[in-house]
């Protein structure tokens, strides 16, 4: 069983934030499995963690019991408040149901896992801001097609400017928003923060919820099923969009963390302006989640490799130890495979346009060494190392318990030689 009281994570896995148990399932042709999700996150809600426990299934009961349960609800509304009301939202397949569930500070969306004998786990897989920090510049509210379903961004303006840059911002991992926020341990706001600096500088920006994420929550096949390639489509489209756009006179593409290597191909496959890669990964995925997790769990090095690897093979593991679920359930080994074929090496190699390398010299994820190996493969990209700057373009010291804090920060101001940096670039 994954450790809840662990309070690091990794920024550079797909859902990375662990509320209590994910376990691998099996298809269920129970009927009532929306019923019982509804269920157990209304019991949840109403401090009946004991009733919750009831609908696990034998083979978890031990783990997935009740004061986990309402450690895990306690740990949700400290950050979110109170949960006013739970509602079905979809369910991938019997085995995998999504219960929207409505806080004071957030709409959460819950992944609730069963087998054919009751719940295995349940997870947060997406948010949805209800508190929206009113921003100085103005803002347009968009809605793209991509295949499947519909994403939904934000378009920021600069201020009496008939036509200017755009810079698009894409994510990192795991379920962060538009914003840069993601539940429960993520509300640093840097994505908004990276766009107010542009528009003070003239230069617009569009962030988005990628698939699976806030608004975009809506796809069929659902997001759940999502592929790496999904995600450069989805940005690729997006680009496409921006330059129908009168108004826009290039566009810039800047991905942060796991969105580098989408933004990278996005960028080159439609020609954009120029390219941003923010605290980006310079080697296959592989090794990037061999070291955070061997780093983490030391005493799990060789399983850790071993699944790694047979996952660079394309073959999915059945033997996943429970602490290492949330990284390597079968729900997200498909991704992990498709993910891993990708070395942003030797993508970048590929890129014609101007391209800025930054990296951040207290980043506990992404070492300097990774924007190294990045550079090394495009000598002619800029590259900018910032001392001070973490892996959340925020200034930060080196300790990583300090570091970690950063990030339910709001209110710390973006690396200033970061924004100097970003705006003379798209300028």
């Amino acid at each position: 069983m994954a450790d809840t009281s662990n309070k690091s994570f990794s920024m550079t896995t797909r859902f990375f934030l662990l509320i209590a148990l994910c376990l691998p399932f099996a298809v269920t042709a129970q009927s009532d499995n929306k019923t019982k999700a509804v269920r157990f996150l209304q019991w949840l809600s109403d401090n009946k963690a004991d009733s919750a426990a009831t609908l696990a299934a034998p083979e978890v009961a031990g783990k997935l019991t009740a004061p986990v349960l309402q450690g895990a609800w306690q740990q949700i509304s400290a950050a979110y408040g109170k949960c006013e009301s739970v509602s079905s939202s979809s369910a991938a397949n019997d085995a995998s149901i999504s219960v929207d569930g409505t806080f004071e500070k957030a709409i959460l969306v819950f992944a609730i896992n069963f087998s054919n004998k009751g719940i295995v786990g349940f997870f947060v897989s997406g948010s949805k801001e209800r508190n929206v920090v009113a921003s100085a510049f103005k803002e347009e509210e968009k809605t793209i097609n991509v295949t499947g379903g519909k994403l939904y961004g934000t378009l920021m303006l600069p201020d009496d400017k008939a036509t200017f840059p755009v810079v698009m911002i894409i994510a990192g991992s795991g379920p962060t928003d538009r914003n840069g926020n993601s539940i429960p341990a993520l509300r640093a706001g840097s994505y908004r923060l990276l766009a107010e600096a542009l528009a003070k500088n003239g230069i617009g920006s569009f962030r988005y919820d990628k698939r699976g994420v806030g608004e975009s929550s809506s796809f069929n096949p659902p997001a759940t099923s999502a592929l790496f390639n999904d995600y450069i489509s989805d940005a690729t489209t997006l680009v496409k969009e921006l330059r129908k756009d009168k108004r826009v006179s290039k566009v810039i593409v800047a991905g942060h963390s796991e969105g580098s290597l989408i933004g990278m191909i996005a960028a080159r496959e439609e020609k954009a302006e120029g390219f941003i890669s923010l605290c980006g990964a310079g080697e296959p995925i592989n090794y990037t989640l061999s070291r955070q997790l061997t780093q983490q769990l030391p005493i799990m090095g060789n399983k850790i490799d071993n699944i790694l690897d047979s996952l660079k093979n394309g073959n999915t593991v059945k033997d996943v130890p429970p602490v290492l679920q949330s990284i390597f359930n079968a729900q997200l080994q498909p991704y992990l495979i498709s993910w891993i074929r990708f070395d942003p090496r030797e993508e970048i190699k590929k890129m014609k346009m101007p391209v800025l390398i930054i990296a951040g010299g207290t980043d506990v994820q992404v070492p300097v060494a990774d924007a190294e190996a990045l550079h090394k493969a495009l000598p002619a990209a800029k590259k900018l190392i910032i001392g001070s700057m973490n892996h959340i373009l925020k200034n930060a010291p080196a300790d990583r318990a300090a570091n970690i804090a950063t990030y339910t920060k709001a209110d710390l101001p973006l690396n200033q030689e970061l924004v100097e940096a970003v705006v003379g670039f798209a300028k």
